[in-house]
């Protein structure tokens, strides 16, 4: 009798300890990156709406996100110092550059889902000068603006905005000149049945349920199994009980 309470006790420890245990990986947040370090040319010209969403297809990480470029002003591919300026950040055609002298550049970007977070990689037009030590300014969605990296030796840095309110559209607003190398955006994630936009992750036309909804499923098979554990434990106990008289 004590062999068969001792045996029936493991099993119930073993069932506890299955109930405490993640009950399937978090998962992570859906991003798209713009990544302009693909790009082969410096142009004086800038983008419109129509040729930037176009580009900006081809610098996506992931199609289906982008639905619209909405405004485009000042915003222009590659960068080129053709000055040759010891102030200036030496050519870099892999990267976008946002506003000119006096002109501040303005990107407007639409999307499938809601976005939570942006992230650039960026650096100010200009190398660092104690003469000049203010960086020109990005802003996105018309929040509080934050001066670009500013370094003598051009060292690209991320910039991080959380949105106050998730949103489709992302508004990136320079004050004048700022280099970007990438745009990364995070995207509001969902739960339940709902699946995900893009083409090249889950959900969308691919048919693949949502992260969150998979987490869901092995918790639900996680405790079910726990649950017949225990069961059978107990059916054990009760059969060699009767035996036993």
């Amino acid at each position: 009798m004590k062999k068969l309470s001792k045996i029936f006790a493991v099993v119930l420890t073993l069932a506890m300890v299955l109930s405490i245990l993640p009950m399937g990986a978090a998962a992570a947040a859906e991003t798209v990156t713009f990544d302009f370090t693909t790009n082969t040319k410096a142009s004086t010209t800038s983008y419109t709406a129509t040729t930037a969403k176009t580009a900006f297809d081809g610098f996506a990480s992931a199609s289906g996100y982008l639905t619209e470029v909405k405004a485009c002003s000042y915003v222009y591919p590659g960068h080129e110092d053709s000055n040759n300026s010891a102030s200036v950040v030496d050519t870099i055609k892999g990267c976008l550059k946002l506003g000119k002298s006096k002109n501040g550049g303005v990107l407007e970007l639409t999307f499938s889902k809601k976005v939570t977070k942006v992230e650039i990689l960026a650096h100010e037009y200009h190398l660092y000068s104690a003469q000049y030590p203010n960086a020109d300014t990005i802003a996105v969605n018309d929040g509080t603006a934050k001066g670009a990296p500013y370094t003598t030796d051009a060292t690209f840095a991320t910039m991080t905005f959380e949105l106050d309110t998730a949103s489709e559209t992302v508004k990136i607003k320079t004050s004048e000149r700022v280099l970007v190398k990438s745009i990364t955006v995070t995207f509001e994630e969902t739960t339940g049945d709902d699946t995900t936009g893009g083409d090249n992750t889950t959900g969308g036309d691919t048919g693949v349920k949502d992260p969150d909804k998979v987490g869901d499923d092995t918790a639900v098979v996680a405790m079910t199994t726990m649950m017949v554990v225990a069961v059978a434990a107990l059916a054990v106990l009760v059969i060699n009980k009767k035996r036993m008289f």
